[in-house]
């Protein structure tokens, strides 16, 4: 369904996400509902948050995800590597499953 558009449907169907986006502003505390940012799946989010930051991307430039993010999130960084970033891996310490900082100290 096309969201926006003006017949019956597609204004009930604007209206939920609306209030959705809302919802999720008010759990989250962020301060305005279109600081929300909602689509049909985080790989394809972070597609295209990648995709924008690329342009920025120097090489040199670093990248930090530990081993325990969900490809969704560590693929898109992964994929600024072909423009020179650097990505590394913060592991999560198996004792305590937390990141330590001074396991950090490389980085």
């Amino acid at each position: 369904m096309q969201l926006g558009a003006s017949y019956p449907q597609s204004q009930r169907a604007t209206e939920k996400v609306l209030s959705a986006r809302r919802d999720v502003a008010e759990m989250i505390n962020a301060a305005h509902d279109d600081e929300v940012v909602m689509g049909s799946a985080t790989t394809g989010l972070m597609f295209l948050l990648t995709q924008a930051l690329l342009p920025g991307i120097r090489p040199g430039d670093e990248i930090i995800v530990t081993n325990t993010d969900h490809e969704s999130n560590i693929g898109g960084w992964m994929r600024l590597a072909h423009a020179g970033a650097i990505v590394k891996v913060w592991e999560v310490n198996r004792d305590s499953l937390m990141l330590e900082l001074e396991d950090s100290s490389g980085y």
